[in-house]
């Protein structure tokens, strides 16, 4: 299952209830921003092979017969977020290639003046490859 996990932005931790242990439930770190509660998760490798085949992620809230809105995304809440053992979200942006698309996440161990270049110089060459692909008529 996945397990919440502390992020950068996060300002606030939602405890766990008292009568539940670690195991059935973790704190939840949370971004209170504009009204929501962003909380960021990791998934097993075993989930993300489910999610890369399936293309589908299961929500479940504990809270009797109803739910509060909630959302479901596969982006980190900020850029420059560190999102697994020092690796930290670069950059990322979507294009559409016909009815296809691609989704282009850049990582970096660091996240200085010098990363922060390379990733835009990437982004470039990247781009410049999809509309040179576009462009040919494919």
């Amino acid at each position: 299952m996945a397990i919440p996990i502390k992020f950068p932005e996060a300002n606030a931790v939602l405890e766990k209830p008292a009568n539940m242990t670690e195991e059935e439930c973790h704190s939840l770190p949370i971004l209170r921003k504009d009204g929501q509660c962003i909380s960021m998760w990791k998934l097993s490798p075993e989930e993300l092979v489910s999610v890369n085949i399936t293309h589908c992620v299961c929500v479940g809230v504990l809270s009797g017969h109803t739910q509060p809105p909630i959302w479901v995304e596969g982006a980190a809440p900020a850029e420059g977020v560190e999102i697994d053992g020092g690796r930290m979200l670069q950059m990322n942006e979507t294009h559409e290639l016909g009815t296809l698309g691609i989704k282009i996440y850049l990582f970096s161990d660091e996240a200085d003046e010098i990363e922060q270049a390379r990733a835009s110089e990437l982004r470039k060459r990247i781009s410049a490859v999809i509309q040179e692909y576009q462009a040919s008529g494919f």
